[in-house]
C-alpha cells in the first residue's frame, strides 16, 4: 500500500504505527546496493591494481544503459571484447562479483508490520542511526508480511501552510471539493496556470495539457500515467478519440467496459488486471500476480501469466514440458545480440494453478498475441 504524506504527517504515522503494533513488530524496509556493470570493473580493476586511466576506459566502454549485464556488453561492444580478452583475470573476477550486495541502506518511506516479533519471521539490523531496519529488501519483505509505502510529498505541506495562512484549515472536507468543477480546467490547466501543481508545472506535463485541454479529472489522471518516456507515443491518440477525431477501438468487445473511460487505451494496471480476468477467467489473486508482474517489471511473472491468460493451464504446460526437454537448462537457451535469450522458459511450469485460458473461452489467439505485444510494452512503462 501506497500513501502520500506531508513530512510531519509521514513521522507521525510511522511513531503511530509503532505505538500501536509494537517496537517489536514494526520496522524500516532495509535497501541493498548491488554491484552494477560498470562498478564491478572499477572495482576489480582498482583492487588488482591497475592504472586509473584503463580502469577508467574499460568501465566507460561498457554502454550507459540500465540494468545492462557485463556478458550483454560483450556481445554487443568490440571494445568490452578486447578489454576483457587482454584481462582476462580482470574480467573473470569482475564477472562473478557482477550483482553481489555492496553495500546497506534504508529505503525511504517502505515500512513493514508483523503479527509476531519480527526478530521471528526476519533478520534485522542497526543502522549507523540504531534505526531497526530488515535484512530483505523490498521484493522479498513484501511476499511475507504487510508492507506501507509512506511517501513524504513537499507539495502536501504547501497546501496546508497555504489554507492556515488563509485562514481556512479544517474548515471544510476535502470530500466536498468537485474535481470536474470547470472554471478550475477552464482557467487553471487550459490556461496553463500550473506554477506549484504537483508534477504539471514540468515543461513536459505543460506541452501535454496545451495539447489535450483536459476538462474532467480523469483527463490529468491519464496525462499523469502516460506523460513519460515509455509511453508518450500513446498521448497523440487518446486526445483524437477524447475529442473525435479518430475512432475508438477495443481489443476485444467484451473489454469495452474496461476500457471505455479511457477511450480504448491501456493507461492503468487496474484495467489490464480486469481484463484477464474477462479473457481468460483469472482469479483476482492471479490477475494481482500479473500486475505485479508489470508494475515491478518482472519478465517471467509477465509472460507467466499472460501466456497462462492465453493458452490456459493445460497448454501451457504441455508447452514449456516440450521446451524444457530442448533447453534443459537455462544456460542452453541461445542468446540474441543483445545477450538476452531468444525465448522465455518456465522451468516451473508444473507447479502452475489450474486457468481456463482464453483461447478455450473463445477469443481468437492472434488477436491475444497482439494483446500480449502491448502489455510487455506497457510493462516496460508502467507506474509502480
Amino acid at each position: 500500500m501506497d500513501v502520500d504524506y506531508s513530512y510531519a504527517g509521514a513521522r507521525w504515522v510511522q511513531n503511530y504505527l509503532k505505538r500501536k503494533y509494537g517496537d517489536d513488530k514494526v520496522a524500516q524496509i532495509g535497501t541493498k546496493g548491488t554491484l552494477a556493470a560498470k562498478a564491478s570493473v572499477r572495482l576489480v580493476g582498482k583492487t588488482l591494481g591497475y592504472d586509473a586511466h584503463i580502469v577508467d576506459e574499460f568501465a566507460k566502454a561498457i554502454p550507459n544503459k540500465p540494468g545492462i549485464k557485463l556478458i550483454e556488453a560483450y556481445n554487443q561492444e568490440e571494445r568490452v571484447r578486447a578489454y576483457a580478452d587482454h584481462y582476462k583475470e580482470w574480467w573473470e573476477a569482475a564477472l562473478k562479483l557482477e550483482g553481489h550486495v555492496r553495500s546497506f541502506g534504508v529505503h525511504a518511506g517502505g515500512i513493514v508490520l508483523s503479527p509476531v516479533p519480527l526478530t521471528k519471521v526476519v533478520p534485522l539490523r542497526l543502522d549507523s542511526e540504531g534505526l531497526v531496519t530488515t535484512q530483505y529488501d523490498m521484493s522479498w519483505i513484501e511476499k511475507l508480511l504487510v508492507k506501507f509505502d509512506i511517501l513524504k510529498l513537499d507539495t502536501l505541506d504547501l497546501i496546508k501552510k497555504t489554507l492556515e495562512y488563509a485562514g481556512l484549515w479544517g474548515k471544510f472536507d476535502i470530500e466536498d471539493i468537485d474535481l470536474n468543477d470547470p472554471y478550475v480546467y477552464e482557467k487553471v490547466y487550459n490556461q496553463l496556470n500550473l506554477g506549484g501543481i504537483f508534477q504539471c508545472e514540468s515543461d513536459l506535463y505543460k506541452s501535454i495539457i496545451a495539447e489535450m485541454k483536459p476538462n474532467c479529472f480523469e483527463d490529468i489522471s491519464v496525462i499523469m500515467a502516460l506523460g513519460r518516456p515509455g509511453p508518450l507515443d500513446l498521448i497523440p491518440s487518446y486526445i483524437r478519440r477524447k475529442w473525435g477525431f479518430e475512432k475508438v477501438t477495443y481489443p476485444f468487445p467484451e473489454l469495452e467496459p474496461v476500457l471505455k473511460k479511457t477511450y480504448g487505451i491501456f493507461v492503468y494496471q487496474e484495467q489490464i488486471m480486469e481484463s484477464s480476468r474477462i479473457i481468460g477467467n483469472l482469479t483476482m489473486g492471479q490477475a494481482d500476480l500479473l500486475r505485479k508482474g508489470i508494475g515491478k517489471k518482472k519478465h517471467d511473472l509477465m509472460n507467466r501469466w499472460i501466456d497462462l491468460m492465453i493458452y490456459g493451464s493445460e497448454i501451457y504446460k504441455q508447452r514449456h514440458a516440450e521446451l524444457t526437454k530442448q533447453y534443459p537448462n537455462q544456460e542452453d537457451i541461445p542468446l540474441n545480440e543483445e545477450g538476452k535469450p531468444i525465448i522465455w522458459v518456465d522451468y516451473e511450469y508444473e507447479d502452475v494453478p489450474f486457468v481456463e485460458g482464453g483461447i478455450n473461452r473463445g477469443f481468437d489467439e492472434q488477436k491475444l498475441l497482439e494483446l500480449k505485444k502491448q502489455w510487455i510494452k506497457f510493462g516496460d512503462y508502467a507506474l509502480e
